[in-house]
């Protein structure tokens, strides 16, 4: 089931993983970055519970670059066990050192 598309929004079950996915590629984004902080936003919705989600933030205020927009629907429909691979994976692919540079998120 895909549910990240600009934000996360899945049943209340859904959301406790999707946040803790997203802030693993909210840490790297921040990596990229330079160390500026990225948000984490977990959205209230008027309506039903299911409409809830999340929504990352860039440094400026706007909402998570397009092109990461891929990354985020990778990572929130990667399997449990396969999470720390597809992690590793996309910080090599984008030359993230994981140990040698800070990052910032905050979450709201």
């Amino acid at each position: 089931k895909q549910w990240y598309q600009r934000r996360v929004r899945g049943e209340g079950d859904l959301l406790a993983p999707a946040a803790y996915r997203m802030g693993l590629l909210a840490a790297i984004r921040s990596k990229v970055c330079g160390g500026g902080s990225i948000g984490v936003m977990i959205t209230a919705s008027h309506n039903p519970a299911p409409d809830n989600g999340l929504k990352i933030v860039e440094m400026g205020g706007e909402m998570l670059a397009v092109q990461w927009e891929n990354y985020a629907t990778q990572l929130a429909n990667t399997p449990e066990t396969g999470l720390p691979e597809a992690l590793l994976d996309l910080c090599e692919k984008l030359d993230v050192p994981l140990c040698k540079s800070k990052s910032s998120v905050i979450i709201g």
